[in-house]
């Protein structure tokens, strides 16, 4: 979804602030094992999923992620209007930002065809291995499983966003 004009110099605030909060050395999040192997051994051959498949897992991660965090949005900040919301949002569930936080946990490379450098390229990439990676937490782990993993997180991607827009 395109970001209105009016929005974009909030979203631009919101969304350095966010990436700020990424490479910070004080960002950290673990990544929960799946059933079928442990992120310590690598992660699982994408290039074995068929294409369709794949993107059927990065739509499906997409829209968990939108959902999950509009739900952590609505509780961290209960009286906000729509119109925030959707700020915040348009940083938070975002690819560039999701291609950072692989980045931190140093899953970007898996993504990237050369020097891991989040660029336009690989900012799309990154985003969409993000979500496919929420696909298959919901697969393996569920619904409930996904939620709470997302809110650790991005609470401080919240926090961080909330304060850069005010």
């Amino acid at each position: 979804m395109p970001i209105p004009e009016r929005d974009r110099d909030a979203f631009a605030a919101v969304q350095q602030a966010i990436i700020s909060v990424i490479q910070s050395d004080g960002y950290s999040f673990d990544l929960p094992d799946l059933f079928d192997y442990s992120w310590a051994r690598g992660m699982p051959d994408m290039q074995t999923i068929p294409f369709a498949k794949w993107q059927n897992m990065a739509f499906m991660g997409d829209k968990l992620a939108g959902v999950c965090i509009a739900d952590q949005l609505t509780k961290a900040m209960p009286n906000a209007t729509p119109h925030l919301y959707s700020v915040h949002s348009y940083g938070l569930v975002s690819n560039k930002t999701f291609a950072h936080i692989l980045k931190k946990a140093s899953l970007l490379a898996v993504a990237s065809r050369g020097p891991v450098i989040v660029e336009p390229d690989l900012v799309k990439r990154g985003g969409d291995f993000f979500e496919a990676i929420l696909s298959l937490m919901l697969n393996q782990r569920g619904m409930e499983f996904v939620r709470s993993w997302l809110e650790s997180v991005f609470s401080p991607l919240i926090c961080a966003a909330a304060q850069a827009y005010l």
